[in-house]
């Protein structure tokens, strides 16, 4: 009898660290949404009382243009070089199909 309490107490002690492990990854993910912002699309831009906003599906973004003026050329630069190795990317899974295909 002893050995099946111990069992059941061990069986909850361990659902007890999962869910606590769980809640630990649940607490990250909320953090990580408060924190961050993605823009999946911009909807729509303008200016308005020497501001910029940018309107997205979830948000509009309020920015200052002297500060988004200065940081263009790091915007662009990154931007060119995501682009670069999104298309890289695709290329290569285009490759690895069309050899797919020829071994059939």
């Amino acid at each position: 009898m002893k050995k099946t309490e111990a069992r059941k107490e061990a069986e909850l002690l361990n659902e007890i660290k999962i869910l606590k492990e769980a809640h630990k990854e649940k607490d990250k993910q909320i953090e990580h949404r408060e924190r961050y912002v993605y823009i999946h699309e911009i909807l729509s831009i303008w200016e308005d009382h020497e501001e910029i906003y940018f309107e997205t599906e979830n948000n509009t973004i309020v920015v200052n243009p002297e500060t988004f003026f200065t940081d263009l050329p790091i915007i662009m630069d990154l931007c060119l070089k995501a682009r670069k190795s999104h298309k890289k990317r695709v290329l290569e899974q285009i490759n690895e199909q069309l050899k797919t295909e020829k071994i059939k």
